[in-house]
């Protein structure tokens, strides 16, 4: 077993289980995950990661997965702008975003519109024992995610046996797209925020990915720390602790079922980017826990 010391606060449970990622299980005190085609075991004590993992190279492979080189104690400082957000910080100490593979982050939030974190792990379940490749480790059994070549060729029928409902034609119309355009994910890298986000959610193959999916997409792989993506969760956070910030008629028109429109979803993205900063994104994933998830941790 490896040891990964992090020098500035980590909180590993925060991170794995806030709802970035819904591809790690907890199970006997360890979070079992697989990325890519590795499967990995980690533990904390205190601010050092214990890591058993088939994988060679899972120091290297964990410091760019939790963004071990984030400079923590400067993104913290530069979003900690108001007393909602400071208490949300302090709730969740040690959260940090994750660095996830393109493609896996793509198929997660395919499956994540309209529903829960349960639901999204169960789908990305059923889709991996189906269609990705069975591995063993410490006498469990995982499955890899599915590449997009794979889904490409699957069957809808067979894709909707994987529960995941309408959402198989969207996932279907992805793997066919990154599949055939695998170059896109290296495209938006050299994108600003914008600009990437118009790519991904105004592209008419990737069905099923807006702006809201996009912005994920762009902040859990692609190291755009500035993106801001609002869903119900962060709409109402918005609203209740950061109306100030918004034009008068801009909150009129909105309710707690309303949907955004692009117009409304562009407006309040700029206005929290601009401000909280380039490290908006974190600010995002604080507030979202602080609002919704608090019950979930124990500490």
């Amino acid at each position: 077993m490896k040891k990964l010391k992090f020098q500035q606060q980590f909180n590993l449970n925060y991170s794995l289980n806030c709802g970035q990622t819904f591809n790690w299980t907890n199970q006997d005190d360890c979070w079992y995950g697989v990325i890519k085609n590795d499967v990995y075991c980690l533990k904390q004590d205190d601010n050092v990661i214990y890591i058993d993992s088939t994988d060679s190279d899972c120091i290297n492979t964990m410091k760019k997965y939790f963004r071990y080189q984030d400079n923590y104690e400067l993104i913290i400082s530069c979003i900690s702008l108001d007393p909602f957000i400071q208490t949300a910080i302090q709730n969740f100490s040690g959260l940090r975003l994750i660095r996830q593979d393109p493609w896996e982050c793509t198929l997660s939030y395919l499956c994540a519109s309209n529903t829960n974190i349960s639901n999204i792990r169960k789908m990305l379940d059923n889709l991996s024992k189906k269609f990705g490749n069975r591995l063993t480790f410490h006498d469990k059994q995982f499955f890899t995610i599915p590449s997009p070549s794979t889904l490409s060729n699957a069957y809808l029928s067979d894709l909707i046996k994987c529960k995941v409902g309408y959402r198989a034609k969207y996932i279907k119309r992805s793997a066919v797209f990154i599949d055939q355009n695998s170059y896109i994910f290296d495209e938006l890298k050299i994108m600003n925020l914008i600009n990437a986000r118009k790519k991904l959610s105004d592209s008419c193959e990737m069905f099923g990915v807006g702006p809201k999916i996009a912005d994920c997409i762009l902040l859990f792989s692609h190291d755009m720390l500035d993106s801001f993506p609002i869903d119900t969760r962060i709409l109402q956070t918005i609203k209740q602790y950061y109306r100030y910030l918004l034009d008068p008629e801009m909150y009129k028109i909105q309710n707690d079922k309303s949907t955004l429109t692009s117009y409304q979803y562009e407006y309040l993205s700029k206005i929290m980017i601009d401000y909280f900063g380039p490290y908006a994104g974190y600010a995002q994933e604080f507030l979202y826990c602080q609002y919704g998830l608090s019950d979930k941790f124990t500490r």
